[in-house]
């Protein structure tokens, strides 16, 4: 769905920062380097909420805090912050579209004279959406629109172009309907039309994210959609449940049910012999049961182990997805031997050559070199991953793209970029 996102004045990223979302794209380096703050900046995009005025819910899923404490202040006096996407253009081409770029711009919530904000509001504040787009012909058009405070009692936001022009509400930050200048004028452009459904897609039915420390209880659930795994997995066992008799758009050896595919992934992960079931025990409890089919033995999930509690949610959340979602990963190794790493990557490749992408945060490299091997076979090709390496270097945050070659060889290796388990082994043969 999204080609590229573009961070500015949020968090560690000073200035525009651009990242190309290629298809895989690893999020790896130092400690406090900007790698989670990437991921979230992302999910952020579908915490646009709506009251009198738009604003970016920083403690709704994510617990950021107020706008002082994701505001960049590495230069002083900046009171805005700018998030921005570009689509990608094989979804645009749906839409008779060649480009198009959204930029939204928050501010302070005490900078407004008039807006009537909340008492104590600290989330950001959409002020402008600035979108520029090409159609199918390569004819540029640009919008405008931005929030008019000018009334105390009722806040509008001012939509401008060479097509359109009017005052309408936000819904998040899609415009509801417009009430044109021109009074003959009722219906708007077939551009801003497109632009409008488009806009409707960045929400967090497509944008899924799952956070690194993942609930090792995923017996839980509260009336949630069949998709809804929870930022923490904690709705793991439901979502499994309700999914069963499910068709999905994934498909193997020809069979496109959910649990044939899940219990394909399954024996990959754990062996041939174990089956995961999510059973209804109470109303709206579940739980997970795993069973030995050779045996009949039955374990709970705590009796397997703790590393197959934390990937569960993982592998759930990529079988619910659906094209042109962009999924957000955090650390998918937490407590995973090598071997399940290396099943995780062929997981995600699956995924990925069914039209998702991924952006997968880890300090693995078992994760890295998997993925090097697999392009070395031709099973992915290079140009479709990116790595992208964060590190502080003399007080500065910067981030690289490492550049991996078609026979899986990685052009120039950053300092940090190992685990320390490589440099001890290395310590030892010499």
């Amino acid at each position: 769905m999204l080609t590229n996102v573009q961070i500015k004045n949020f968090k560690c990223y000073e200035d525009e920062n651009t990242f190309d979302l290629n298809g895989i794209t690893i999020v790896s380096g130092t400690n406090s380097s900007g790698k989670s703050s990437l991921l979230q900046a992302i999910y952020l995009l579908t915490q646009n909420k709506t009251s009198n005025y738009t604003y970016l819910a920083l403690n709704s899923e994510l617990n950021l805090g107020g706008f002082s404490d994701v505001l960049n202040k590495s230069k002083g006096n900046i009171e805005s912050l700018e998030l921005s996407f570009t689509y990608e253009k094989s979804l645009l081409e749906n839409y008779n579209l060649d480009y198009l770029d959204v930029n939204l711009v928050y501010r302070n919530p005490n900078t407004f004279k008039n807006l009537p904000v909340k008492p104590f509001e600290t989330n950001p504040i959409l002020s402008k959406i600035e979108v520029y787009s090409l159609d199918a012909d390569r004819q540029p058009h640009e919008y405008s629109i931005e929030i008019d405070d000018s009334k105390e009692l009722e806040v509008k936001y001012h939509i401008s172009s060479e097509l359109d022009n009017g005052y309408c509400k936000l819904n998040g930050f899609v415009p509801e309907p417009i009430i044109f200048e021109e009074n003959m004028k009722k219906i708007v452009s077939d551009n801003l039309e497109k632009i409008i459904t488009l806009l409707k897609m960045i929400n967090n039915e497509n944008i899924r994210y799952i956070k690194a420390f993942r609930n090792d209880n995923l017996d839980s659930a509260n009336g949630i959609s069949t998709g809804n795994l929870g930022l923490s997995g904690e709705n793991t066992a439901k979502v499994i449940s309700q999914n069963q008799s499910l068709t999905t758009d994934l498909s193997i050896d020809g069979i496109n049910k959910f649990s044939y595919i899940f219990d394909y992934w399954i024996k990959k992960l754990l062996g041939k012999e174990y089956k995961v079931i999510s059973k209804m025990i109470d109303s709206n409890k579940y739980k997970i049961i795993i069973t030995n089919t050779e045996t009949n033995y039955e374990f709970s999930l705590d009796q397997i182990g703790f590393g197959v509690s934390q990937l569960l949610p993982v592998f759930t959340l990529l079988l619910t997805s659906k094209k042109n979602d962009v999924i957000l990963i955090e650390n998918p190794e937490v407590h995973l031997h090598p071997k399940l790493q290396s099943v995780f990557i062929d997981f995600c490749i699956f995924i990925f050559n069914n039209n998702r992408k991924l952006i997968i945060e880890t300090h693995s490299e078992h994760i890295v070199n998997k993925l090097r091997i697999n392009i070395k076979k031709d099973l992915i090709i290079s140009n479709r991953v990116n790595i992208l390496f964060f590190e502080q270097s003399n007080g500065q945050l910067r981030h690289s793209d490492i550049e991996i070659f078609e026979d899986g060889r990685i052009k120039s290796w950053p300092a940090d970029f190992f685990d320390q388990t490589y440099y001890d082994l290395l310590g030892l043969i010499e």
